[in-house]
């Protein structure tokens, strides 16, 4: 018998050799194989997904909003009509279709009232808390509106629709489904919701209904100074009075509505724009009366009514459809 030469032997090693490192190779390359990219569940989808919110599905895509919620790098927060809500908004402008809907309302408002359910951060029910929140929508002026939220029982918008379903997530944000289409407010429907303005919601029901038809008009662009519950506290103290009803009392009703008056200016002025409008003998929207405006090196503004009395602004840019809202912590008084 023939013994394989130790030459022969050395091939064969060399050529198993050969065949262990190919293999040990090949499952290197295996190991270094990019993992799969991850399935990215966008706004969109979600919504697509759920028979609830067709309507709304439609609408995005009926305003070329689609693109918008199924941005995979956006985080937002969608409150998202569901069928019910848009079929009692067609009921309410008369039509059947969102064709209809569209023709009624406009292209350009329907596309800027979808946006204002959309919040540019991802805030989940648990994060939410009383107070005002700016949207994507954009008013008349280009300045993106803001919506109150309450949470007193559960989430309210605009003290009207309510959160039906919380917390539906999506790997851009989170949908929270209403029970209501939420129509942009104006700057006196955004003050109107606010519990801390409530002594002032008394006042303007108070008063002559011209206050609150101007507040609430849809073609002014205002600006609004309203003074918060303290303020009218302390304006009772001040005046030595107990209640509202003193006080259209001792001002009657026709005072008490230049008052209120006398806290807008037929122009929209946000903080942005406060700088260059500051000054003296400042028109308001009660005739022939004015107030001064002061900007301070931090930033900081006050008014001076007529009487001499200083209020400072302790809030801005709360952004309506008509105007804007700034917090102040006094009552202006005209003379």
């Amino acid at each position: 018998m023939n013994t394989p030469s130790i030459k022969w032997m050395s091939r064969l090693a060399f050529a198993a050799l050969i065949g262990i490192t190919s293999f040990a190779c090949s499952d290197d390359d295996d190991d270094n194989t990019p993992a799969p990219a991850p399935n990215v569940i966008t706004i969109d989808e979600v919504a697509a997904n759920d028979a609830d919110l067709s309507t709304f599905v439609a609408v995005l895509q009926a305003t070329g909003l689609t693109s918008v919620v199924a941005d995979e790098n956006a985080s937002l927060t969608v409150f998202a009509p569901d069928n019910a809500a848009f079929a009692d908004l067609l009921a309410a402008f008369g039509v059947t279709t969102l064709d209809d809907l569209i023709a009624a309302v406009g292209a350009d408002a329907l596309t800027e009232i979808v946006k204002y359910h959309v919040i540019g951060a991802e805030v989940m029910s648990s994060q939410i808390s009383d107070g005002y929140v700016t949207t994507e929508g954009l008013n008349a002026r280009g300045e993106k509106m803001s919506m109150y939220l309450s949470t007193m029982s559960g989430v309210m918008i605009n003290n009207g629709p309510k959160v039906s379903a919380a917390d539906i997530d999506a790997d851009n944000g989170v949908i929270h489904k209403v029970d209501a289409v939420i129509l942009p407010p104006t700057a006196g429907e955004l003050g109107l919701a606010n519990p801390n303005y409530s002594s002032l919601v008394s006042a303007v029901v108070a008063a002559d209904s011209s206050v609150l038809s101007t507040l609430t008009d849809p073609d002014l662009a205002l600006t609004v100074f309203l003074p918060d519950n303290d303020a009218f506290a302390d304006l009772l103290a001040e005046l030595n009075v107990t209640s509202l009803g003193d006080v259209v009392a001792l001002l009657g009703q026709d005072g008490l509505t230049d008052v209120l008056f006398y806290h807008a200016l037929l122009d929209e002025i946000t903080s942005a724009e406060v700088a260059g409008a500051a000054g003296t003998g400042i028109g308001t929207a009660l005739a022939n009366s004015t107030i001064d405006i002061a900007v301070d090196g931090n930033g900081g503004v006050t008014i001076t009514d007529e009487k001499g009395r200083m209020a400072t602004v302790e809030a801005v840019d709360i952004q309506g459809s008509n105007g804007v809202i700034h917090q102040i912590d006094k009552v202006l008084l005209p003379n």
